[in-house]
């Protein structure tokens, strides 16, 4: 599973008219049962890209502004990554990769949403614990794992309100029990994006 470089990232969002899609609230006052998480994540998904869910690939991703975000995956391995009650979300378009070839970090797309930069990581033998530019940390999403040749491959949405100039440092974990270490990881983004500032790493 990767993202495709320049191409690689699909925002969807409710049109106008639209509903903002099913949303899985909580305690209603009538006490009638609200949808699950799943039957949401289906049904807006369903709606408004038009490609079934996997079983059981529906997860919690993270936080972003104290809204969970999900993750999914469709049946044509897209992977997607969305705030239910917003009705936006993202998908990333699957791709052929090469095997894996030992641990390794790497950035395959990147993006704006909800006025915020985005990057697409995949990574080969090892999991990001977290990311920072400098003391700042950035918001980090887990979209899942492939078993691809060669070992395991996961997928990562970065996630920040400030354009980072300089090498950001992922915090990794090898899948072959080594003890936790740091990666330098390059990103030559845009020199300007409308609402966002830039920050040195």
């Amino acid at each position: 599973m990767a993202a495709a470089v320049g191409c690689a990232v699909l925002l969807v969002s409710a049109l106008a008219g639209c509903t903002s899609g099913p949303s899985p609230a909580s305690d209603s006052a009538s006490g009638e049962a609200s949808l699950s998480v799943d039957d949401a994540v289906r049904l807006m998904s369903e709606e408004l890209v038009g490609e079934p869910v996997l079983p059981d690939s529906v997860h919690q991703a993270g936080l972003l502004g104290g809204a969970r975000l999900f993750a999914w995956t469709l049946s044509d391995g897209r992977r997607c990554l969305g705030a239910l009650h917003q009705g936006a979300f993202l998908c990333l378009h699957a791709a052929a990769d090469p095997p894996v070839s030992g641990p390794l970090v790497r950035i395959t797309s990147s993006a704006l949403y909800e006025r915020r930069w985005l990057l697409v990581l995949d990574v080969d033998g090892e999991r990001v614990a977290g990311a920072s530019c400098g003391a700042q940390p950035e918001t980090l999403f887990d979209l899942g794992a492939d078993q691809v040749a060669g070992g395991v491959r996961r997928t990562y949405v970065l996630m920040g309100e400030s354009l980072p100039v300089g090498p950001m440092t992922p915090r990794v974990l090898r899948d072959d029990g080594t003890a936790q270490s740091v990666e330098p990881l390059e990103w030559s983004g845009p020199a300007s994006a409308p609402g966002l500032e830039r920050q040195a790493c």
